[in-house]
């Protein structure tokens, strides 16, 4: 029962940072026709829309925070492995597990200062006055949402290395004992 609620649950979160990342896809084909609009307008009409570069900003923001659980999900992200690959697969899991762990504790620990930002500009009503006006905890909310999904992937990632790094260390162990 309870690996099949988990199942359900991993599968429900997959699709979750699928989804997310699909509208930050989306966000990205609107930005650059955003960026084309302002352009245009800037060089041939002389009418820039003074919204424009504001909206881009924001949707950067947004588009960073809702992919990137799925980018580490796919293994996406950049490393620079020159002596990592060459380590045996036991040491490369054993660090994996620890930049891993590491990475959940630090975006846990963000989660929970930018959550408390976001919340603190929600109840004092602070607002973004430029070109557009609007509650600046629409802009910062995606922050802690980004980060809550991104260290729940990494939890993820976590048990999947140390389950990994159990499974060798048990068949090492098994060898041992068959050659005794």
């Amino acid at each position: 029962m309870a690996s099949k609620l988990s199942k359900w649950f991993s599968t429900v979160f997959d699709r979750m940072v699928d989804t997310l990342a699909s509208l930050a896809g989306v966000l990205l084909i609107a930005l650059m026709l955003l960026i084309c609009y302002e352009v245009v307008m800037r060089y041939f009409f002389a009418r820039p829309p003074a919204w424009a570069i504001e909206i881009s900003e924001a949707m950067l923001l947004y588009i960073t925070f809702l992919g990137t659980a799925w980018l580490l999900k796919v293994g996406g992200h950049v490393a620079v492995d020159v002596v990592y690959a060459q380590l045996n697969p036991k040491v490369k899991l054993s660090l994996d597990v620890i930049t891993s762990a590491m990475g959940l504790v630090i975006c846990l620990v963000l989660t929970w200062y930018s959550g408390t930002s976001a919340w603190d500009h929600f109840q004092r009503g602070a607002r973004l006055i430029q070109a557009l006006s609007y509650p600046k905890v629409i802009l910062l909310a995606v922050i802690p949402a980004g980060f809550l999904t991104l260290s729940a992937q990494f939890l993820r990632q976590t048990r999947q290395y140390f389950g990994q790094w159990r499974d060798i260390r048990q068949t090492e162990t098994t060898a041992v004992k068959e050659q005794q």
